[in-house]
């Protein structure tokens, strides 16, 4: 079987060793503009390069779009230009699955089977050489069918076998909605108090590495990639926005209870917030 993956930074790269490693007889070829990403994979022999997209699409049997979301797009529209003579699975990993799955509608050559997908897991860090098999250990891989036959999903999920993940089907929409609200919502905010926390420490004279864990621990995200993240930002900003508008109202309702020294109303929320956080380690 002939996989092909285009992108291989963290989770293209992890996804290739994942694929390395499972039982079925596969030969990967990738593609990626970042030479790097490629040579560490190639060192270890764990996928052939490809030198265009087009070429490495067209003798695959199941294609893994693994750029960033607009990357992705861009990969959807290439392939509504191949004449593919054999049926070819392909899925994605972007997190942003309803402007996906609306480009996808467009793809008119029904040899092409589209399976959206968006494995839950990720790191700040970025590039093939932070991949890893374990990268998506006990995480959720969220799946979107438009038209995959259910003998390309076993396949698929086959593959990622050594990966140990757990697949859950999800509508579009919701994926959306949720995404948004545990993903694209505390990303944005963690970059935007990243910059404002940057910015005043500058003003004040104040040197940040003196900081504490704490700062440390809640903005670790704000190190993402900053391609990466403008596209995800961008693309899923309707949902993103309804939860900002959420958000803000929350944020004053806290600026109030400070400002009247409701004591009372700050250890509820805190107590609250604690308790749901609590609770999301099972």
């Amino acid at each position: 079987m002939n996989v092909f993956i285009s992108g291989l930074g963290l989770i293209g790269g992890s996804i290739a060793k994942i694929i390395a490693k499972s039982r079925v007889d596969t030969q990967i070829t990738a593609f990626d503009i970042d030479k790097q990403n490629i040579d560490y994979l190639q060192k270890q022999n764990i996928v052939r390069y490809i030198d265009n997209f087009v070429q490495g699409a067209k003798s695959a049997d199941i294609i893994i779009l693994a750029a960033s979301v607009n990357v992705i797009k861009q990969n959807l529209n290439e392939l509504n230009k191949i004449k593919f003579d054999h049926s070819v699975l392909v899925t994605d990993v972007g997190s942003s699955k309803a402007s996906i799955l609306k480009m996808a509608e467009k793809l008119t050559n029904p040899k092409i089977k589209f399976l959206g997908g968006h494995p839950m897991s990720g790191s700040h860090l970025s590039g093939s050489q932070f991949s890893d098999i374990n990268l998506f250990k006990k995480h959720y891989y969220f799946l979107v069918n438009q038209n995959a036959t259910e003998n390309q999903i076993d396949m698929f999920k086959a593959l990622m076998r050594p990966a140990n993940v757990i697949f859950k089907n999800m509508p579009a929409s919701k994926h959306d909605d949720f995404v948004s609200l545990v993903s694209h919502l505390p990303h944005a905010l963690i970059f935007n108090f990243m910059d404002s926390v940057s910015q005043e420490a500058k003003l004040l004279g104040v040197d940040l590495t003196l900081a504490g864990g704490g700062l440390y621990d809640t903005t670790r995200i704000a190190m993402g990639d900053a391609q990466m993240w403008t596209d995800v930002i961008l693309n899923n900003s309707s949902k993103i926005l309804e939860q900002l508008n959420i958000y803000e109202k929350n944020l004053q309702d806290f600026k109030h209870f400070m400002e009247e020294k409701d004591k009372d109303a700050i250890f509820s929320m805190i107590e609250r917030a604690n308790k749901a956080r609590t609770e999301m380690e099972g």
